[in-house]
């Protein structure tokens, strides 16, 4: 991604006509259609390494305006899909991991006071039928057996188990300081032949056969890896595979952070027995844990114990609120706090909301230039015409897959209460801003939601789609 950022007086500053080409810049990049905070993840677990972990489903209602889920699958088979991967995941889909922790309980109940008292008011939208929900974030998580102060956050090493450690099976070997170079495709563009493997410490190439070949690189280095292997196999691009790299989508991202209120605290510290339920047992209790911490610390103004898990709520996707929502804490690097703010204080918000997939918004390679991992960069175009590569930009024999990091502008949704004006509200529900991190929209492709350059669809028009249902491509 080309920087808009000049160097020094006096620094070296390339022509107009030659812009920076190391690292993922690609020449032919207009900064002004960047996803200028995009990323991808080459290490072994890709993006589970640094994942929030928040797993809620899509918004499904075909009657109405939002809805967010496709028909590629019935509404049955969708309820069985989802319910595998949960499982994969250790979704916690009823927010028990959480459900104990006092700054959870707090937080909950503020907002349901809240939301009932705005309904109540009439805050709300036209056509407005209930109080806006908010519920425990659905999690994929769990609590460690041995010690219930400890959560194990699911990753690529936790679903693959024992197969994660070396020599444990046979019939799986996970490779490190390896990377996929390209598939193989033979003439009639039918039948991948082999899988192109890149020794990264060596250098040296070797090639796997396989019975299926499963390409799992995120969504915009699977996109390179694809399209790497249609230029290497000498076939046009926009007639073996014309909608790869197409429909790019990428959700718009608010975000603001607060220190929750002086009452709400207080409450906390004089009252914590508001926070208690009828079926709480002592240990479970938030009074029994806020009395103990207090006898424990006197020395500390906050009531909340050191061990009290974070909050992770959100408000559910729905017809009058079109915006996935998290209001938590996490640990991004633009989240980081003052020194002089407990952060058992702090409330993150962010709200996500989603963009029309058009065929317009795409990203195209750029061959003949390499990246810092010697990746094809690509362009991406926002609203305008695709073009295709010419015979002498195909890719060399040796150089690795496609890099797509950079990425478009993506029009903000034409809706009146906007996800930034409806998170603003939500915060001034729980506290005030801290400052340097009030309402803003985060820099496009933050979000590392980038999907629909490979999307699937139910028929053979490979104007729409990629891979059918099952994900496999034509090849």
């Amino acid at each position: 991604m080309p920087s808009n950022h000049p160097a020094p007086p006096g620094g070296f500053q390339p022509p107009d006509d030659k812009p920076f080409i190391y690292g993922n810049h690609n020449p032919d990049q207009e900064i002004k259609s960047n996803l200028a905070a995009a990323a991808a993840t080459r290490v072994v677990g890709g993006m589970s390494t640094h994942w929030s972990c928040c797993t809620p489903r899509q918004y499904a209602n075909a009657s109405l305006h939002h809805n967010e889920r496709s028909d590629l699958f019935s509404p049955d088979e969708w309820e069985g899909l989802y319910k595998d991967c949960e499982k994969i995941f250790s979704t916690d889909t009823t927010g028990k991991v959480f459900a104990d922790s006092v700054r959870q309980r707090l937080v909950m109940k503020k907002l349901k006071e809240a939301f009932d008292e705005d309904f109540r008011k009439g805050v709300k939208k036209d056509g407005q039928k209930a109080a806006r929900q908010v519920s425990p974030m659905p999690l994929a998580c769990k609590q460690t057996a041995d010690n219930k102060a400890y959560i194990e956050w699911t990753c690529t090493a936790s679903i693959l188990e024992k197969l994660a450690e070396p020599n444990t099976s046979p019939n799986f070997t996970l490779m490190s300081q390896a990377q996929c170079d390209m598939l193989k495709i033979d003439a009639a563009g039918q039948k991948v032949e082999w899988a192109s493997i890149v020794d990264l410490v060596s250098n040296e190439e070797y090639t796997v056969t396989a019975k299926k070949y499963i390409i799992c690189g995120g969504a915009t280095l699977t996109a390179g890896i694809m399209a790497k292997f249609v230029f290497k196999s000498e076939l046009a691009l926009d007639t073996f595979c014309p909608a790869l790299g197409k429909y790019l989508t990428e959700q718009t991202m608010s975000f603001c952070q607060v220190v929750l209120k002086q009452g709400f605290v207080d409450e906390v510290i004089n009252t914590p027995e508001h926070l208690d339920k009828p079926e709480d047992t002592p240990e479970q209790k938030s009074s029994t844990k806020v009395i103990e911490h207090k006898k424990q610390h006197p020395e500390d103004p906050v009531p909340f114990p050191f061990e009290d898990f974070d909050p992770q709520v959100y408000t559910p996707y729905s017809e009058d609120y079109p915006w996935h929502t998290q209001i938590h804490r996490d640990a991004f690097g633009y989240g980081e706090l003052p020194s002089n703010i407990d952060p058992r204080l702090v409330v993150d918000l962010r709200f996500f909301a989603q963009v029309e997939a058009v065929a317009t918004n795409y990203i195209s390679w750029k061959l003949g230039s390499t990246d810092a991992f010697a990746h094809i960069p690509f362009q991406a175009v926002a609203q305008g015409q695709r073009t295709s590569p010419r015979d002498d930009d195909r890719a060399s024999s040796n150089s690795p897959p496609p890099i797509p990091i950079s990425s478009i502008s993506i029009p903000y949704p034409s809706n009146p209460w906007t996800q930034t004006r409806s998170m603003t509200h939500v915060a001034s529900l729980l506290g005030d801003y801290i400052p340097g991190a009030e309402p803003q929209h985060l820099a496009p492709g933050l979000a590392l939601h980038i999907c629909g350059v490979y999307r699937a669809g139910k028929t053979d028009n490979k104007e729409e789609s990629v891979v059918d249902r099952a994900g496999k491509s034509g090849a």
